[in-house]
């Protein structure tokens, strides 16, 4: 369990969300170690989404575009389940 600093929690979790979602990014495009990928990408989501709810103007595009990855890291695992928006769920 990942533990997190007191003193400004968002900043440090949009750092955590951005790294998270980076090494998953690099994952995909070198297309190795796919699952463990999608997990950092999950991670990523959630903390983005969390952070979109709390600050939408602030964290919206990096919501979508962790959302896009965890799209093009599932489709590379074989689990395409259409790519979806994020913020609404829907596809």
């Amino acid at each position: 369990m990942r533990r997190y600093p007191a003193d400004n929690r968002a900043a440090h979790l949009a750092a955590l969300a951005h790294s998270l979602w980076a090494a998953a990014s690099l994952r995909l495009a070198q297309g190795a170690d796919l699952a463990a990928g999608l997990a950092l990408v999950d991670e990523a989501v959630r903390l983005y989404e969390g952070l979109a709810e709390a600050d939408p103007q602030a964290f919206a595009d990096s919501l979508r575009s962790a959302g896009t990855t965890r799209d093009g890291i599932s489709a590379a695992l074989g689990r395409v389940e259409g790519p979806r928006d994020p913020l609404s769920g829907q596809p």
